[in-house]
């Protein structure tokens, strides 16, 4: 998937690409002053292959979302997300805590990646589909899964993502996020979640409803498992009549 909002750099700006990287925290969003601007920042890793003697090598990237990116961050980027991209590199001074020799502060400089477009990585959902699929088969083949049993590769990999949607500092106030972004402000700290009862309430409903189809779910089995051993006691019983009336022929 690639998103149609490309970001203009500033004149003389350098162009960094990232590629083969993957969230590696929870999206924190820090909201801005009164005019709406605000900036969501994660931290995410990439792969640079293996070195001389074998060993896999990886770095660290921070990666900022502004403006119209920031929506798209929260509701797509999570943990493990894989993705690549290109964006500006900016540079900021945060002191260090540490003074030198002659007693003035050390600052150190953070560097970003500001991104300007976004690509996100992995298999394809008819590729996810199709492997699937064929494991299924395998499995029932296998007699892991009893054979009268009607899943589909697609039924497995429903799933229902976040929409982008504008920042609301009064609902973030209420559940502490946006999206799959924490909420952090400069002079307040950590929004945190207000509304822990209905969220509790909601996954209760959901945790109640999964155990329903559970159920339903165990009882279909048992039922296939009685039919089947009945089917072969009939069997038995079958060829033990007929070994009985064969005996009698013989005796007479």
């Amino acid at each position: 998937m690639v998103d149609n909002i490309v970001r203009k750099p500033a004149t003389g700006g350098v162009i960094v690409p990232f590629f083969n990287g993957f969230i590696a925290g929870t999206p924190v969003y820090f909201p801005g002053t009164e005019d709406g601007k605000g900036v969501l920042k994660v931290t995410a890793i990439c792969n640079l292959g293996t070195g001389n003697s074998g060993e896999e090598r990886k770095t660290e990237i921070n990666l900022a979302f502004w403006d119209g990116y920031a929506p798209l961050a929260a509701a797509s980027l999570s943990v493990g997300r894989c993705i690549q991209g290109y964006g500006e590199l900016r540079t900021h001074q945060k002191p260090s805590g540490v003074v030198d020799p002659n007693g003035k502060p050390i600052i150190t400089r953070e560097f970003e990646i500001r991104v300007m477009q976004i690509y996100f990585s992995g298999d394809t959902r008819k590729e996810l589909t199709k492997t699937i699929d064929e494991n299924l088969v395998a499995a029932k083949a296998a007699g892991f899964i009893p054979p009268n049993v009607s899943i589909r590769g697609e039924d497995l990999l429903k799933k229902t993502r976040l929409k982008p949607v504008p920042y609301n500092d009064a609902l973030a106030r209420k559940t502490g996020m946006w999206g799959n972004a924490r909420i952090w402000k400069k002079g307040e700290g950590w929004y945190t979640q207000q509304n822990a009862g209905v969220a509790g309430d909601e996954a209760n409903k959901n945790a109640a409803a999964l155990q329903k189809e559970l159920e339903s779910m165990k009882a279909q089995y048992a039922a296939l498992l009685a039919a089947t051993a009945i089917s072969a006691e009939n069997v038995g019983a079958n060829a033990g009549a007929g070994n009985a009336a064969a005996e009698v022929d013989v005796l007479e």
